[in-house]
């Protein structure tokens, strides 16, 4: 009896998990999940939740965004350069509002208030620098520097071209040591 309470748990504890993976394609390849590294990994936690719909799960101390068929999964540290070149240089999430979510993010940009606000720039595609869509053609998939703000605690970073002109010019007067290219030089 305990040969076969041994053989049923030996058996049991070897046949696959449960996962909410994907299925597999025809190749047998399916995507568990994606590690992005972040500057900040509190407010990009919040925004996979708050923003996106994921729900944090924890492995131990793993922590993990889930969402249908893939996990995300967040390390502190600073990009190398642009995704151009990389294996994975970029992936997308369908949303289910566009036009709500882009709303909901340039209603944001009205309250960004140029003395408090963090700025950044980052290399995106000039012409989705959202990452909102991913099957853009090959010949606008121009990299180059994108810039956004947002207000101190939010989570929301706007497109400088999606604040009002005002906020605009007076965040890059007030940030221009930083986000000029070179460092320090007039924006041309």
């Amino acid at each position: 009896m305990k040969l076969l309470t041994f053989l049923a748990l030996a058996i049991l504890g070897a046949a696959p998990a449960q996962a909410q993976l994907a299925q597999r394609n025809q190749l047998g390849i399916t995507m568990g999940h994606v590690h992005l590294v972040v500057k900040d990994v509190e407010a990009q936690k919040r925004f996979w939740i708050s923003e996106m719909g994921g729900t944090l799960v924890k492995n131990g101390s793993l922590e993990l965004i889930q969402f249908p068929g893939v996990y995300v999964m967040l390390r502190q540290g600073e990009a190398s350069g642009p995704p151009a070149g990389t294996i994975l240089n970029h992936f997308g999430f369908t949303v289910k509002d566009m036009p709500g979510s882009l709303a909901k993010w340039r209603a944001a940009g009205l309250k960004i208030d140029p003395e408090t606000a963090e700025v950044e720039w980052i290399y995106a595609l000039t012409l989705d620098p959202y990452g909102v869509y991913p099957e853009l053609p090959e010949e606008y998939r121009q990299v180059g520097r994108e810039y956004f703000a947002r207000s101190p605690g939010s989570d929301v970073w706007v497109l400088f071209g999606d604040l009002p002109d005002a906020i605009e010019s007076a965040l890059w007067e007030k940030h221009k040591s930083k986000l000029a290219f070179p460092a320090g030089f007039p924006r041309v």
